[in-house]
């Protein structure tokens, strides 16, 4: 059992929590941008203007 291996596997670990970090926070983006949305859209305009 090499420390290459060891290192390679490591390194799938930690990419791999990487993209599932990087699709939460993606989709928690995505959700909080909706809501802000929304919120503006049923904002009066003038208090969006002023």
């Amino acid at each position: 059992f090499s420390n290459k291996k060891l290192n390679e596997g490591t390194v799938d670990i930690i990419q791999g929590y990487w993209s599932l970090l990087g699709q939460y926070v993606q989709k928690q983006y995505e959700k909080c941008l909706r809501m802000s949305q929304s919120t503006l859209l049923s904002m009066p305009v003038k208090d969006v203007l002023e």
